[in-house]
């Protein structure tokens, strides 16, 4: 829905960097897409998240 450049986000998928985003997703997409980035297997995420876009 925003900025995202599929082939960016494949290249990273490709490497086996977990993407959850691409060009052209509806609003409920977004939504889960957020969700899915900011679960952590066992609690064990990062202490900090930097969000551009005020969504987490």
């Amino acid at each position: 829905i925003f900025s995202t450049q599929d082939h960016a986000a494949a290249a990273m998928a490709e490497r086996g960097t977990p993407v959850f985003a691409w060009k052209g997703e509806s609003l409920e997409e977004y939504w889960w897409c957020t969700w899915q980035a900011l679960q952590y297997p066992g609690g064990k995420g990062p202490q900090l998240i930097v969000d551009d876009g005020g969504d987490a």
